[in-house]
C-alpha cells in the first residue's frame, strides 16, 4: 500500500479480536478514566509465550487502531471557562500567536481546581491526525503505567526509554472540555503551557526533518503538496526551520537588507540590525576560523564537517519566492539559523550590551544537548538495533514526522526546549512492519536535525563571541588612533 490509511482500517477491526481474544484487560485500560486496577497478563494470546511482550505490544498498537466510537472523551465534559475568567489575570496565556503554526487551533485551557492555572488547549476534530496525536500520549503513560502495575523487571531498556521519553514531552493528563456557541460544540484537549511561571517568554517553533512529509503516511498527493517547502527551506540543507511562534513578522523583517530598528517600549532602548553587515560578519568568522572540511583552524576537535559550509554559503542559495511560494507566508521558512537566533537573544530584547544575556545561549545549548541525550541518539540507537535484529531486548523506536522543537526563553533566561506536535507519530519496535525502511529513515533524520540545530545554536555562540571581541579590539584601535592624533 501507498500509505497506511487503507491498513489501519483493517487493525480496527483486528484489535478488537486480539483483545477479546488475549483477555488481558487492556480494552478497559485505555479506556477508563482514571485507571483504578491493574490490567492483567494475557494467558490466551500471546507472542513467543511472552504474556508481558505481548500486552506491551498491544498497548504499542493501539496507536494505530483506536476507534473514535471508544468515546475518547468520556460521558462528561465540561465547558471551557471563559477567558476572562478572573483568576487568569496574573497568570501567562498560552495562545499569543499562531502556536502550533495553526490560527486558532489552541486555547487557554483554564483551570480553577485549588489554585487558577492556565494551560493549553488544543481543538480536538474527529480527524485522524488529532486523534492519533491524543493516542501517541495515551500509549506512553498506558505503557508507564503497565509498568507500576504488573511490577514485571523485563524490558528495563524499554521501561526507561518511556520514562525518559515522557520526561521530555509536556504534561497530558487527558482532560477535555468543550465550547458550546450557537449549540455547536468544540472540544480541546489539555497540554502543559510550557510558559508557565515565566517572564515576557519568546516561543520559537522549529519543524525537525529533512523531509516532513512522506508518501507513506500522507500519500503522494500530500508529500507532492508539500516537497517544495522541504526543498528550497533550510530544512533541505540543516534538517530544521522556523515555523511558528512569536514576532515571526519581526524576524522576517530583519531578512530585508535594510537596517531594522526595535525600540524596547518598556526600557526606550534602541537597537539597530544591519542584514548586510550581519551577513558579512558570518562569512568572515566561518573564513576566519574553519577550513573547507569544516574544522576549527585552533581546535581540532571542533568539527562540523559540511554544516560549516552551509551555513556560510545558505545566503546563496534559492529562495522560497522563486517557487511561486507567498513571501509574506513563507518566508519565515528560508531564514538563516543565526539570524533567528541572534533575534531570540539580541534583538527581540534591544539588547545592546552582550553581557546582558551572558550565559544564555549556552543555557539552551544544554537543553537540546539533554533532549538529544535523552531521547533523539537513543531513539535512533534502539531502530539501528531492531534493524540489525542483534537483541532479546523488546526495544521502543519513535518516529515522528513534521514534528516540532519549540525554544523558549524569557527575561531572566529561563528556557525550555521541549517536543510538540505528534499528529503523525509512529512506534516503532518490529523491523517487519509496515513501511519500516521508510520510518528508519524518518527517525535518522530526526536524530540529525536535533544535532544539526544543537550544533548550529554553538556555532552561533562562538560566532558572537568573534564578533564581540573584534568589535571590542577595534574601539581599542580607534582609542589609539584618536589619542595619536591630539
Amino acid at each position: 500500500m501507498n500509505n497506511l490509511k487503507e491498513k489501519r482500517k483493517i487493525q480496527k477491526k483486528e484489535s478488537k479480536k486480539n483483545i477479546k481474544k488475549g483477555g488481558s484487560g487492556l480494552l478497559s485500560f485505555f479506556t477508563k478514566k482514571p485507571n483504578t486496577t491493574p490490567p492483567t497478563s494475557s494467558s490466551n494470546y500471546s507472542i513467543n509465550n511472552d504474556p508481558i511482550k505481548n500486552d506491551i505490544i498491544i498497548i504499542l498498537k493501539s496507536i494505530d487502531t483506536f476507534d473514535v466510537n471508544q468515546n475518547l472523551m468520556g460521558t462528561k465534559t465540561p465547558e471551557c471557562l471563559n477567558e476572562d475568567n478572573i483568576c487568569s489575570k496574573n497568570e501567562i496565556p498560552c495562545v499569543t500567536g499562531l502556536e502550533g503554526g495553526h490560527e486558532g487551533a489552541f486555547i487557554n485551557f483554564i483551570t480553577t481546581d485549588g489554585k487558577c492555572e492556565v494551560d493549553c488547549g488544543k481543538k480536538y476534530k474527529d480527524k485522524e491526525s488529532i486523534i492519533r496525536e491524543i493516542r501517541f500520549y495515551q500509549c506512553l503513560n498506558d505503557l508507564k503505567k503497565y509498568y507500576e502495575f504488573s511490577d514485571t523487571r523485563k524490558y528495563p531498556i524499554l521501561k526507561d526509554f518511556v520514562n525518559k521519553t515522557l520526561s521530555t514531552l509536556p504534561a497530558f493528563d487527558g482532560t477535555f472540555c468543550k465550547k458550546t456557541i450557537n449549540n455547536v460544540e468544540t472540544y480541546y484537549f489539555k497540554i502543559e503551557n510550557l510558559t508557565k511561571g515565566m517572564i515576557n517568554p519568546v516561543k520559537l517553533d522549529f519543524k525537525i526533518g529533512f523531509n516532513t512529509a512522506w508518501s507513506f503516511d500522507k500519500g503522494v498527493k500530500g508529500y507532492i503538496k508539500q516537497f517544495p517547502v522541504d526543498s528550497y527551506s533550510t530544512s533541505n540543507l540543516f534538517g530544521f526551520r522556523l515555523e511558528g511562534g512569536m514576532d515571526i513578522e519581526q524576524i522576517t523583517s530583519l531578512v530585508s537588507k535594510t537596517q531594522v530598528k526595535y525600540t524596547n517600549q518598556k526600557t526606550d532602548i534602541s537597537y539597530t540590525f544591519d542584514y548586510e553587515e550581519y551577513k558579512n560578519d558570518i562569512i568572515l568568522f566561518f573564513d576566519t576560523n574553519y577550513n573547507k572540511d569544516g574544522i576549527n583552524k585552533v581546535d581540532s576537535n571542533k568539527y562540523y564537517g559540511k554544516l560549516v559550509n552551509d551555513l556560510k554559503t545558505y545566503f546563496n542559495k534559492s529562495s522560497l519566492s522563486n517557487i511561486g511560494i507567498k513571501k509574506n507566508k513563507l518566508s519565515k521558512y528560508s531564514i538563516h539559523p543565526f539570524i533567528i537566533f541572534h533575534y531570540l537573544f539580541q534583538a527581540s530584547m534591544c539588547n545592546t550590551n552582550k553581557n546582558k544575556f551572558n550565559g544564555c545561549p549556552e543555557k539552551l545549548l544544554v537543553e537540546i544537548q539533554n533532549y538529544y541525550d535523552n531521547f533523539a541518539k537513543p531513539n535512533f540507537e534502539n531502530i539501528m538495533k531492531i534493524k540489525d535484529d542483534n537483541t532479546s531486548e523488546l526495544l521502543l523506536s519513535i518516529g515522528l514526522i513534521g514534528s516540532s522543537i519549540l525554544l523558549i526563553r524569557d527575561d531572566n533566561c529561563n528556557v525550555k526546549c521541549k517536543p510538540i506536535d505528534f499528529a503523525h507519530s509512529y512506534f516503532i519496535y518490529d523491523k517487519t512492519q509496515e513501511s519500516f525502511n521508510d520510518l528508519y529513515k524518518v527517525v535518522e533524520e530526526y536524530k540529525n536535525g536535533i544535532e544539526n540545530l544543537k550544533n548550529c545554536l554553538k556555532l552561533y555562540i562562538e560566532f558572537e563571541s568573534f564578533i564581540h571581541e573584534s568589535n571590542s579590539q577595534n574601539k581599542k584601535i580607534d582609542t589609539v588612533i584618536n589619542t595619536n592624533n591630539i
